[in-house]
């Protein structure tokens, strides 16, 4: 019997346009699979991780196929549908499908020429048969201490062999060395077995009668382990300690007597997901109507939008859906807007879901990303059912995917903006959920004006909440006039008289304060008193921000970094002025009137490390803090109960800004950062400090009137022709010259205004042009819902491609961006 050729089409990870096309080995027929990988050569020697992406008999008829070297996988990493997903996405977002690959794909299921293989030191070779190629690889690569790759990829032995050994666990590849788990561990204490029971506690009792301090040890355990109940616990010896003020050597005559044993454990990153879950509380009869609606609109519709006030229980209802889902085998992804408010759900859906949770975000290590890749694509009956993630997670495997839920979708860290694919994370959900036939829920209490005009159209099912769950009283909003009191001269730093009583107040009261600051730093820009000098930075178009934890001036652009000048290198002055605050500002002004109060300071700057802002809202949630100071961060997603004040130190920033969102997002930051205050059973208050009191937006959230915000700002759009009515595509061009990139861009607008006439917009360069030595320019399309998306996509590509091809705008970097956020 003949033996068929076969040839595949491949997706590399990178930013060519089309699948490459290879040939298969005879002996690899039965091995090759659509979404399994294989490393190919591509270039003149570089190696790469591919997918297979199309199966065929005939070869490419522009250029004669090479052999691929390697199968990598004895099943699909890849589903079907999850190609199909990522040719929208390349096709919807204008970029190419590679570029889809390295975004999707965790970083150690990819494998490079630069890829150093490294023998397994450990590993006995007793027992495990080796090849006379194997052998030689091997020993090669011992010899060596490591070798890359494409060292090894010009000999005939290299595929099979490298290959075999990889999956006999003989050789790693250096990524997986150098990223490999390390699982978090915690020391313990407990009671040895001799004495964990109440009559051998007695025993232990009667050992340390005369002996005060050890016996104080052993009642502080007994009490902190809930040792006569139930749901005795595991308690971490940091936290025994802690109660009662003592260092280590405390235990250790209660461990010398055996009574105690001390002893380490690994413990999970995700808190309490154990097999022990709680019931779900019961709905509110407002949330069984809106959880019954819901399943109704489902009936129709794949899309639902469930509008509710801060604290009105979405988040109750989106677990009573998740319950159900499980209940019948299906998975389940909740995406959340920021990585940091993960670790805060989880909290929260453990206790009733447990072992179920899976996370999947960019912070997580490398090697628990793949084991969650595996957990989803293999349907593991427990881990991963729910995945809870920032947006990468729609790119994991689903295989038997009911429900997506997007919770706050109206926020723009959904979008992605570098590098491509430029997504929408709650626009691909809804895609996702079309191809994998999975519902999907919208939640927000702002909801984005399209989603609720496609609500109001009758293309997403519309489900509201309006009040807040127990029927707490939604926050009392005040305005601070920052004109009046500048002028009364009464402010005290960054605090007008109302905040500053309002907070101490609080503090007397021991209720807790959510300071909300969207700018970091110390000060946003130095300025010379005598001649206005401020210092810019030399590779961008911006002025730098003094910080003063680190006592530099820093590009929030390009994150260069400078020493503060001692005095004006322009007119030598040494009179130079701070003005305008950041948040290292503000936390410093608070501690000099609060001196008592305990303060801490959430932003990009104190919560590089995801533990760092675990650690912090645990705190805030024990009551160990007093006052956040924070940036948007603070501002969405976040139940803390015992808040009962939000200041909103300087709306003005987020009212000015020149951009068609801005008052958009103005209301959605107030709106979400007020919601913090009064969740559990008090009214809260918050106080919005602006130098313009009757500003419509400002009235609208002290109304807490979305409805009203939302027909004041469909008018505008519609009248200015932005989104819902039109659709918007950015394109970015990218150069070190500016005269040559303008050049570049005036041509492009002018082919483009060939076809789509009036719509094309610009070029113009942006209020920040220069961004690391290099200038951008934007062209602004804006074009009709009812023009077809694909021609026009289409065409588009053509003309960046054109400008391409032209010799001194070859290595210009062209991109666009749809529905730019």
């Amino acid at each position: 019997m003949e033996r068929k050729t076969l040839f595949i089409d491949v997706i590399l990870p990178l930013a060519v346009p089309k699948a490459y096309t290879y040939r298969v080995p005879n002996k690899w027929n039965d091995e090759i699979e659509i979404g399994k990988r294989v490393v190919v050569q591509f270039g003149s020697s570089r190696l790469y991780t591919s997918l297979v992406f199309k199966i065929r008999e005939k070869p490419n008829s522009v250029y004669e196929a090479k052999y691929i070297e390697m199968v990598m996988d004895k099943s699909p990493i890849v589903t079907k549908n999850q190609l199909l997903f990522w040719e929208w996405i390349a096709s919807y977002y204008l970029c190419t499908i590679g570029e889809v690959m390295n975004a999707a794909l965790p970083a150690n299921l990819k494998i490079s020429s630069e890829t150093i293989l490294i023998a397994e030191t450990e590993t006995f070779t007793e027992g495990i048969e080796l090849s006379n190629n194997e052998q030689n690889i091997l020993a090669l690569i011992r010899n060596s201490d490591g070798i890359k790759l494409k060292d090894l990829s010009n000999s005939k032995i290299f595929p099979a062999a490298v290959k075999s050994l990889i999956e006999k666990k003989m050789v790693y590849t250096a990524e997986e060395i150098k990223n490999s788990y390390k699982p978090r561990e915690a020391i313990f204490v407990q009671l040895t077995p001799e004495f964990n029971s109440e009559e051998g506690l007695q025993k232990a009792m009667d050992l340390l009668s005369d002996k005060e301090k050890q016996l104080e040890v052993l009642l502080a355990y007994i009490n902190l382990s809930n040792f006569f109940q139930e749901d005795q616990k595991l308690l971490k010896r940091s936290t025994l300690l802690k109660n009662i003020e003592r260092s280590a050597p405390a235990l250790n005559p209660l461990v010398k007597k055996g009574i105690i044993r001390v002893f380490k454990k690994e413990i999970s990153r995700v808190k309490t997901l154990n097999s022990k879950v709680k019931p779900l509380p019961e709905l509110s009869d407002e949330q069984k109507k809106a959880l019954d609606l819901v399943q109704t609109h489902w009936k129709s519709k794949e899309v639902v939008l469930l509008e509710g006030v801060t604290s009105s229980g979405k988040t109750l209802i989106y677990a009573h859906l998740i319950e159900k889902m499980l209940a019948s085998g299906k998975q389940v992804l909740y995406l959340l807007p920021e990585i940091g408010l993960t670790d805060h759900l989880i909290s929260r859906l453990s206790v009733y879901f447990g072992e179920y949770i899976g996370v999947y975000h960019s912070k997580f290590q490398k090697n628990e990303r793949v084991e969650v890749w595996q957990n989803v694509l293999n349907q593991n009956p427990k881990a991963g059912r729910l995945i809870v993630g920032a947006r990468s997670a729609i790119f994991l495997p689903y295989t038997n995917l009911g429900l997506i839920i997007v919770d706050e979708e109206h926020d723009s860290s959904l979008k992605q903006h570098q590098p491509a694919p430029r997504y929408h994370a709650r626009d691909a959900a809804i895609m996702m959920g079309k191809i994998l036939d999975a519902k999907v829920i919208l939640g927000s209490a702002t909801p984005a004006i399209e989603s609720r005009w496609l609500a109001e159209q009758g293309k997403y099912g519309w489900v509201q909440l309006h009040s807040r769950y127990g029927n707490i009283k939604l926050p009392e909003i005040v305005v601070a006039d920052l004109k009046k009191e500048r002028a009364q001269k009464s402010m005290k730093g960054a605090f007008s008289t109302m905040l500053t009583n309002l907070i101490g107040h609080c503090l007397d009261h021991q209720h807790q304060v959510i300071l909300f600051q969207n700018r970091r730093g110390y000060s946003p820009i130095w300025v010379c008193q005598v001649c206005g000098w401020i210092p810019k930075c030399t590779d961008c178009d911006v002025n730098l921000t003094y910080h003063s934890f680190s006592n530099q001036l820093v590009c929030h652009y390009c994150s260069k970094t400078y020493l503060p000048p001692k005095q004006c290198p322009a007119c030598g002055s040494s009179r130079l002025k701070m003005p305008g605050y950041g948040t290292e500002r503000v936390e410093e002004e608070l501690k000099e009137l609060f001196s008592e109060a305990r303060i801490a300071r959430i932003d990009l700057d104190t919560t590089r490390s995801r533990l760092n802002y675990e650690k912090m809202l645990e705190k805030f949630e024990e009551r160990e803090l007093d006052i956040i100071v924070g940036t948007q961060m603070i501002s969405k997603g976040l139940d803390f109960n015992n808040v009962q004040l939000v200041g909103v130190l300087n709306a003005d920033q987020m009212l000015n800004f020149p951009d068609f969102r801005a008052f958009e997002r103005a209301f959605q930051m107030m709106v979400q950062v007020a919601g913090r205050a009064g969740r559990l059973k008090k009214q809260g208050m918050v106080v919005i400090q602006t130098s313009f009191p009757d500003h419509k937006i400002i009235k609208l959230v002290i109304d807490h009137n979305y409805s009203g915000f939302y027909r004041s700002e469909i008018e505008e759009r519609k009248k200015f022709m932005y989104p819902p009515f039109y659709r918007l595509i950015q394109i970015t061009l990218i150069d070190k010259n500016k005269s040559r990139v303008h050049e570049a861009a005036e041509l492009l607008a002018s082919s483009l205004r060939s076809k789509l006439k009036q719509r094309v917009l610009g070029p113009e360069f942006p209020y920040i042009s220069r961004i690391r030595n290099k200038y951008h320019i934007h062209i602004l399309l804006k074009l009709e819902r009812s023009m077809s998306p694909v021609k026009v996509r289409d065409f588009i590509q053509e003309k960046m491609n054109e400008i391409h091809a032209i010799k001194e705008f070859k290595y210009m970097r062209i991109f666009a961006d749809v529905d730019p956020a």
